[in-house]
């Protein structure tokens, strides 16, 4: 996996990750719209939606446009790609909550600095509630006829680390659906344990609709939050600001499943700065979940991946590279 291409997957998390920290909405389904709103009422149906599922299961596709020379190959400073491209991803997301358990599922394309192109790639992100692991299934690269690097890393134990490292932007209306917020996800202290919902200002409120802002303290950055409140408390829309600039946005529809509402499908639009010191959309990506589970028990098992003989591994805690020997062999 390109390391440059994560980083900055990696970084735009992390701006978006923070304002989890905020508030994340639930409220009784199907009620009428109440007259006001208020912090005491976000909290109280916020802990209903952490409470709701012990477990849960999510499959999206999507696809992800770069505009036309956009990026920049740092190994020979040439500019990426040649025309807007659009490329297809999936993801599958599994959490058990009640264990702090997270497994990622990433089939994708990315770009490929030394050749210069788009290549598809299939991994795992693994945590069992202790450490992570990044295992690459090849046996499945080669059902699919992708080709495969012989120095490819079969699996990377990752040790203890922040969840954030794994959770992405571009699944955000997933976590916000089961009120996961940053304490948790930073600290590993609980994926169901409750936070408090911090001060944010109401900006506009209708019949349907509130929209709040939070201040990030000592910085330029605020996000404002539009919650539908004839849907369970959901939010439609996330944008963030720098200098009062749109950085970053996040658009989701729902649908009614039994007592309460679930994400459909969703669209993030990330902004960059150009040469004239405003912003230009940088990346566009469209979701759309195709299938979704709750409260199914998972063995522990499908949360952590045990060294085969023969399996190129990377100890990133010890920055070590070996092969897992047979069995009775020393390593």
């Amino acid at each position: 996996m390109d390391n440059r291409h994560h980083a900055l997957m990696q970084a735009s998390s992390l701006v978006a990750l923070i304002t989890l920290e905020i508030v994340l909405s639930c409220a009784p389904a199907f009620c009428q719209a109440p007259t006001s709103f208020n912090q005491v009422e976000l909290k109280n149906n916020w802990l209903q939606r952490r409470n709701r599922h012990s477990s849960c299961r999510w499959t999206a596709t999507g696809t992800t446009t770069i505009p036309e020379l956009s990026r920049t190959n740092l190994l020979n400073q040439k500019a990426f790609p040649d025309s807007e491209y659009e490329f297809r991803q999936m993801i599958e997301l599994q959490l058990d909550l009640n264990n702090q358990m997270i497994r990622r599922k990433t089939d994708r394309q990315i770009y490929n600095l030394s050749n210069e192109c788009y290549e598809y790639e299939i991994f795992y992100d693994l945590y069992n509630g202790k450490e992570f692991q990044e295992f690459v299934p090849k046996d499945e690269l080669q059902r699919r006829g992708l080709p495969i690097d012989n120095n490819l890393i079969d699996l990377k134990l990752k040790g203890h680390r922040s969840t954030s490292f794994v959770l992405r932007c571009e699944e955000f209306p997933i976590l916000f659906h089961h009120g996961l917020t940053l304490p948790e996800l930073i600290d590993q202290t609980s994926l169901t344990q409750p936070s408090l919902v911090y001060d944010f200002s109401i900006i506009d409120e209708t019949e349907q609709s509130v929209t709040i802002r939070y201040d990030f303290s000592s910085t330029k950055k605020h996000a404002l939050y539009t919650l539908d409140k004839l849907k369970d408390y959901s939010i439609i829309c996330y944008r963030e600001y720098y200098s009062d600039l749109l950085y970053f946005e996040m658009e989701t529809n729902f649908e009614s499943k039994g007592e309460f509402w679930v994400p459909s499908n969703w669209s993030i639009t990330k902004y960059a700065p150009n040469d004239t010191g405003s912003l230009t959309k940088d990346e566009f990506n469209k979701f759309v979940v195709q299938d979704v589970e709750f409260n199914k028990e998972y063995d522990v098992s499908m949360f952590q991946v045990k060294a085969s003989p023969g399996m190129i591994v990377y100890d990133a805690q010890k920055d070590i590279r070996y092969i897992e020997p047979a069995l009775g062999e020393k390593p």
